[in-house]
């Protein structure tokens, strides 16, 4: 049984890795390398990874606005 890459806990196989190896071949340690983080893990950081994302153009595109209307950067322009 692996451990969850996003937050460190089993990640428990249903069916087990033994049942889908005997099913569908291979190993068992293939199926434990192949599903190494929860689902639902997986989904929340891919959510903060595009919000960060998403955030950082954001900020370029308002950076950038700013700067070709006034000369100023953001930060120059309102103080932040």
């Amino acid at each position: 049984m692996a451990n969850c890459e996003i937050c460190h806990k089993p990640v428990v196989l249903i069916p087990s890795a033994q049942e889908r190896a005997a099913k569908h071949g291979g190993a068992a340690r293939d199926y434990i390398r192949l599903f190494d983080t929860h689902a639902s893990c997986f989904i929340e950081k891919r959510k903060q990874d595009t919000l960060a994302l998403i955030r950082r153009i954001v900020k370029q595109q308002q950076d950038r606005s700013v700067t070709i209307r006034t000369g100023l950067t953001h930060k120059e322009a309102y103080g932040y």
